[in-house]
């Protein structure tokens, strides 16, 4: 199925499928961390609208705007399923770590 995904306002500067190729991380310029998940878009979910071309432009399952600089590290854990660090630039120096079942920080250091 051809779609297309909105959910940064500038560059996106990482992505990371996570290892059950089940979810997508995307960082952005715009400091932005989104949570992509295929099974939300299988099942209709977070349908934004469907232009003129037919191709139906979906919306992330999670945006996080925690970070005080662009996200472009991203890292999914090999052994815990849905959990994603994402690093900030120089401003944010921290690195943060995320449930995205729940959506909830877990931790920033």
């Amino acid at each position: 199925m051809v779609c297309s995904y909105k959910g940064h306002r500038q560059e996106v500067c990482g992505l990371k499928w996570s290892p059950d190729g089940q979810q997508l991380g995307s960082g952005g310029n715009d400091n932005l961390l989104c949570i992509w998940d295929i099974n939300n878009r299988m099942r209709g979910g977070s349908l934004l609208s469907q232009p003129g071309s037919g191709i139906p432009v979906y919306g992330p399952k999670y945006c996080f705007a925690e970070h005080k600089a662009a996200v472009k590290a991203l890292s999914w854990c090999p052994w815990q399923k849905c959990l994603l660090a994402s690093g900030g630039g120089s401003r944010d120096q921290t690195i943060k770590f995320w449930n995205t079942e729940s959506g909830q920080m877990i931790n920033s250091v």
